[in-house]
């Protein structure tokens, strides 16, 4: 069952408002503290090329990517990927996923054409890629709310489901497995994951061009891609997750020294509030003034990058899906308890970000939506020939009349005198 479209005076303020602010707080917050001179200063000090094409050179691919590669070089290009951003960028990196395959899953979906700016995902990426998602993310998230693919919510075939999963590997989770693996040497060259937007369309692609020539891959194209879809979904989420455990939770847990002496209750408390601690300092910034450029580093301008970019782009995509969800909710007349149920799904989006990253529950939530789209197409049409009891009309019809009986007496009416006769 479709759900509405919500009308463009409620969403554009909203994600136009969180669009602004991650232009503020990650673009031009970046721009004042000459962060992007900090990372530069390390790039040239390693032993990446300052060119991404170096036996090629081409211009607007260098003034495309070579920022992107400054950024990843100061973040973790050193050797054993011992930087103290490391962990935050890896949280970053995997948790992003979850975000960015949006485009891709929904670019493939039957009726995105109604909005071209739907049909363009490597565009957005290399957008989000180049200038932040904070500020890109929110505006592919307006136009989505105001489509027609997003309400109506048809199956994605068979086929393009499977070429959406393929390019998300190919183009995105391979080559950062690739640069994301701990102990690994520093950068020699740029890594090929900063690419990922373009990646993953060219996966895409080939897996499609691939399905022309392997008949067992085109079978049953045109049937329901809900499997792959979801494996998508998964993919992100258990990716983030383990991500999240690895730099996040056991760090903050093993961070916290609880004395012999304490009690198991006094030492639980310890440890989870040492883990709330840590798991606050990881993700909130230090501070939403402008960064001084006399004391930003490298470091703290990734750290002050990343911590924007994740909590607004989250915040943007929570406030969507939820939103799709309450639409959905109301055209199955469920509203009842509307902001009650909003409130607790919020709650439960935070809460299990703060155990597994804010990727899991993104991609849960999604995955979630995806599931109440395949209800919707397996649910019965309501009859409409049986009415509600709102709208039951009772009518009494009087019983037919008799032959008047001889014995009945007769009521004549009396006419007026001014009556034509």
């Amino acid at each position: 069952m479709p759900s509405s479209i919500p009308q463009l005076k409620y969403t554009a303020p909203v994600f136009v408002l969180l669009s602004i602010a991650g232009f503020y707080f990650i673009v031009l917050h970046m721009v004042l503290s000459h962060a992007p001179d900090r990372f530069l200063e390390v790039h040239e000090a390693s032993m990446v090329p300052l060119s991404v094409t170096p036996k090629l050179p081409i211009s607007i691919l260098d003034k495309l990517f070579t920022p992107l590669v400054s950024f990843f070089v100061a973040a973790f290009g050193d050797v054993g990927r011992t930087s103290s951003s490391y962990p935050i960028t890896l949280d970053f990196v995997w948790s992003f996923g979850a975000a960015i395959q949006l485009p891709l899953v929904e670019a493939s979906r039957p009726g995105a054409s109604s909005k071209w700016l739907l049909t363009i995902p490597m565009a957005w990426g290399i957008l989000y890629q180049r200038v932040s998602g904070g500020w890109v993310l929110p505006l592919w998230l307006l136009v989505w709310m105001q489509s027609r693919s997003r309400a109506e919510g048809a199956v994605i075939e068979k086929l393009n489901a499977e070429s959406i999963l393929a390019g998300w590997w190919i183009g995105h989770t391979l080559p950062a497995m690739a640069m994301l693996i701990p102990g690994m040497p520093s950068f020699t060259s740029a890594p090929i994951w900063i690419a990922f937007p373009i990646l993953m369309s060219l996966g895409q692609q080939a897996y499609l061009a691939l399905a022309r020539f392997v008949p067992s891959i085109s079978n049953g194209k045109n049937g329901s891609g809900y499997i792959a879809t979801q494996l998508v979904y998964l993919s992100s989420l258990s990716l983030s997750a383990i991500a999240h455990a690895h730099v996040v939770i056991i760090p903050g847990l093993a961070a916290t020294d609880v004395p012999s002496t304490m009690s198991d209750s006094n030492a639980f408390y310890n440890k989870l509030t040492g883990l709330l601690g840590h798991i606050y300092a990881h993700y909130v910034p230090p501070s939403f003034a402008i960064p001084s450029p006399q004391t930003t580093t490298a470091i703290t301008g990734v750290q002050h990058f990343v911590q924007f970019d994740v909590l607004i782009v989250f915040t943007a995509v929570w406030i969507a899906g939820l939103w799709d969800l309450a639409l959905r909710r109301r055209q199955h007349r469920t509203s009842v308890g509307e902001i009650r149920w909003l409130v607790r799904s919020a709650l439960l989006l935070l809460s299990i970000g703060l155990v597994f990253g804010p990727g899991a529950p993104t991609a849960g939530l999604f995955a979630y939506r995806e599931k109440m789209l395949e209800d919707d197409r397996h649910r019965p049409e309501p009859d409409h020939t049986e009415k509600d009891d709102e709208n039951l009309i009772i009518t009494i019809e009087s019983p037919p009349r008799s032959p008047r009986s001889p014995h009945t007496p007769s009521f004549k009416r009396k006419m007026s005198p001014y009556h034509d006769q």
